[in-house]
């Protein structure tokens, strides 16, 4: 990981050193079940990561994932990881539809029908997960402890996030903007912030297709697959990325202005919009 301190010829010196350290802590509970129509798997995984730095050694020495603030004593930015997703649930399953020749509804329909309505397999992955974390605003340029990089606002007050989707300027990761903004403070001499102390909306998603295959009349292993799949099934929009007001941070005494109408909004979603692909297989 990078690290910068003052020198008093050089001003300011850096250097790449694997000093970082982390852990991580993991659950898992999967259950698994095969029927004769349907298969299906369900996992869920609670953990936690925690490092003072969650960049790699070859990462800019300017970026916050990367960089110690303060090489003294770098556990002054120890807290959860960039990457921390506290709880996430994965499930899939495949399942033959109950109509045409052999099934529960349809048994006897005959060739034409079968063809049509018969064999089709319906197959679908769900996942959602809680949020990330994110950084809260950075210090008004005042660099408190490391001349490279400025420190994070620290909390003078509880402060979590609340998204709605009617700020004053669009979806914002605040309900009450200016309570958010006057929850911080700048950074003072030897103080790093609050890292990651803020987490964005959770994220799920649903995706689903549709297949059959149909056994060509002039031999019976050439086949012909149709394959419908949809992806964000229900097309939902979870808000991602955000801005946090000026580019420089923190005004110099948060406590008495207010934020920048950008300060938490959205400016782009988690995943994309509902996307349709259609395919034919030819096997032989």
């Amino acid at each position: 990981m990078a690290d910068a301190f003052v020198h008093p010829q050089f001003a300011t010196l850096n250097a790449l050193s694997t000093i970082a350290s982390s852990d991580y802590h993991a659950g898992i509970l999967t259950v698994r079940q095969r029927f004769r129509a349907m298969t299906f798997d369900f996992n869920y995984t609670f953990s936690k990561s925690m490092d003072n730095a969650s960049g790699l050694q070859q990462d800019s020495l300017f970026g916050y994932s990367s960089l110690i603030l303060s090489p003294l004593d770098p556990d002054l930015s120890r807290t959860v990881s960039d990457f921390d997703v506290r709880h996430i649930v994965n499930a899939n399953a495949v399942w033959q539809l109950p109509f045409g020749r052999g099934r529960m509804f349809l048994s006897d329909s005959p060739a034409i029908v079968n063809g049509i309505l018969g064999g089709w397999q319906l197959s679908t992955i769900f996942r959602a997960n809680s949020g990330l974390p994110v950084r809260p605003p950075i210090d008004a340029a005042q660099w408190a402890t490391n001349w490279n990089t400025q420190s994070f606002g620290v909390r003078v007050s509880p402060i979590e996030s609340s998204p709605t989707l009617n700020g004053a300027n669009g979806p914002n990761l605040f309900s009450d903007q200016l309570a958010a903004y006057r929850s911080f403070r700048n950074a003072l001499a030897g103080e790093v912030g609050d890292r990651n102390s803020l987490r964005l909306p959770g994220y799920w998603g649903l995706d689903m297709g549709l297949a059959k295959s149909f056994t060509m009349p002039w031999r019976e292993n050439h086949q012909l697959q149709f394959r419908a799949e949809a992806f964000n099934v229900t097309n939902t929009q979870h808000m991602g990325t955000l801005e946090l007001g000026r580019i420089f941070g923190l005004d110099i005494d948060p406590s008495l202005t207010e934020p920048q109408l950008n300060f938490g909004r959205f400016t782009d979603i988690q995943g994309t919009p509902r996307v349709f692909q259609f395919g034919f297989r030819y096997s032989f």
